[in-house]
């Protein structure tokens, strides 16, 4: 199978926008990704520099974060209990 037939074979899931309050998330236990406390620090700095502009990614079905783990936990180490995410 050549890789524009594996394009064409894909559904287009539907989602959308909205405010997700955090205790309806949970964190996916099998996250790759750790970054390190120099890097969070980085990442705090820039969200206090740009705003929040990459929304998180949340699946709604099994209520667990799909991207933006680190984000996520920045926004709750400030005191937020929500926050617009992407839902899918």
């Amino acid at each position: 199978m050549l890789p524009w037939e594996i394009q064409q074979k894909r559904e287009i899931k539907e989602w959308s926008n909205r405010v997700v309050e955090f205790s309806e998330v949970e964190e996916y236990e099998r996250n790759p990704k750790e970054i390190s406390d120099s890097n969070a620090r980085g990442l705090h700095a820039s969200i206090n520099k740009f705003g929040y502009v990459e929304l998180i990614v949340w699946n709604e079905r099994t209520g667990k974060l799909v991207d933006g783990h680190s984000t996520f936990k920045d926004l709750v180490n400030r005191g937020f209990n929500s926050a617009e995410m992407i839902v899918v």
